[in-house]
């Protein structure tokens, strides 16, 4: 069930931030590095928890509702994952693209406390 999100998360960012630029999941890491360093991937992880111009909707809270549309209550533990993929995908100061159980763990952990 988690790589499906994690698949569902992913396609759910592009979608939203329709400027950016796609990526492989098989890059090479130098590859990884440069998408990760452009100005169009900084400028979709800055914007991540802010308001989305003329809503009172996060970007966040867009990628998370466009993965269940219809759900009104989704679970924290749900919640949890999908930021953490999102901040994992978009931070330029990691090399991470794919999410392994290893990389996600600490940040869901981190990010179910902040709720």
């Amino acid at each position: 069930m988690r790589s499906n999100l994690s698949t569902r998360v992913k396609a759910s960012i592009f979608k939203i931030f329709d400027k950016l630029p796609p990526i492989n999941s098989n890059a090479t890491a130098a590859e990884i590095t440069t998408w990760k360093r452009s100005s169009i991937v900084r400028e979709c992880y800055k914007k991540l928890f802010k308001e989305i111009e003329d809503t009172s909707e996060k970007y966040i809270v867009r990628i998370i509702k466009n993965i269940w549309p219809k759900k009104e209550f989704i679970p924290d533990s749900h919640t949890a994952w999908c930021v953490s993929v999102a901040e994992i995908l978009l931070n330029p100061h990691n090399e991470h693209i794919q999410i392994t159980e290893d990389i996600i763990k600490p940040i869901v952990e981190k990010n179910l406390v902040s709720n």
